[in-house]
């Protein structure tokens, strides 16, 4: 996969993400991808009137959620066994679903 395939895989899960948020609902506040830091990217949301970040860690496939109040604090996270978008987006729902 060449360079440009990784933000083109990245910028599909977003829509997929974003589509699967609408059901809860949920709205994405902020986005940010750093394809230089492995594919890290970071996310925020609003739901239920309480704003979240969720955070992909790209060189360690870790996923957290943390919640903002003055500073964010971190919530819950999951170890990923791998970068697949499905296991991803899955576990980003799960993450958004679970805690909020």
């Amino acid at each position: 996969m060449n360079e440009h395939q990784y933000s083109i895989k990245h910028f599909n899960l977003m829509v997929e993400l974003a589509s699967k948020m609408a059901s809860i609902p949920a709205l994405i506040l902020e986005h940010s991808y750093t394809y230089e830091a492995f594919g890290s990217w970071w996310l925020t949301l609003k739901r239920s009137g309480k704003t979240f970040r969720l955070v992909f860690d790209g060189r360690d496939n870790r996923l957290s959620i943390e919640e903002s109040a003055i500073n964010w604090q971190e919530k819950a996270s999951k170890q990923l066994s791998s970068n697949n978008d499905v296991l991803v987006l899955d576990t980003c729902f799960s993450l958004i679903t679970g805690y909020t």
